[in-house]
């Protein structure tokens, strides 16, 4: 008689998210829009990643002060998989209950526009660090000084976030063993 069997695995592997968006930067964002200005600062920004379960999503900016902008992103699990602090891979225990500590930890680096000066709360006031996604999602606000711009207009510069992870899927297949006797 023919039997079935299950074969499963487990796979962990480091990945790392590369997203981009533009920012709509100005000297004093309180300012009011004109007519002639190239982007407006109070607005949600398209927001590019690589093809990667991870990824930054909803990028939206405002004018927070004289001299500050605020943006905001979500980092969403967009896969079927696990995510894990990138501290994972050295373990080399591809599995749940070995790793509840590390789970749903995601190392954040921002690279900010024009070398301005970057504070987001949940990266320590600063422009990196870890992050934990609840239920697959987390939101990060960042502040950026724009004091040390001259422009009087506003014009558009690209933040490129880079999101460092380990990633963890599983898959299984039925086989059948056919009796050939």
């Amino acid at each position: 008689f023919d039997k079935t069997h299950t074969i499963a695995a487990n796979v962990c592997y480091r990945y790392q998210t590369r997203a981009v968006s533009s920012l709509c930067l100005v000297n004093n964002p309180t300012q009011r829009p004109r007519e002639t200005d190239v982007c407006l600062i109070n607005e949600g920004k398209p927001t590019g990643n690589s093809g990667a379960p991870l990824q930054a999503t909803t990028l939206s900016q405002r004018a927070s002060g004289k001299s500050e902008i605020t943006f905001t992103f979500q980092v969403e699990n967009k896969g079927t998989g696990s995510v894990y602090s990138p501290d994972l891979i050295p373990k080399k225990e591809c599995t749940d209950r070995a790793n509840e500590d590390i789970l749903d930890w995601v190392q954040v680096t921002i690279k900010s526009p024009e070398g301005l000066s970057i504070d987001c709360a949940k990266l320590n006031n600063g422009s990196q660090g870890k992050v934990r996604l609840i239920k697959g999602i987390t939101t990060i606000s960042c502040k950026l000084d724009t004091s040390r711009l001259t422009q009087a207009a506003p014009f558009t510069s690209e933040v490129l976030v880079h999101l460092d992870y380990a990633y963890k899927t599983h898959f299984s297949k039925q086989i059948t063993v056919e009796n050939v006797g």
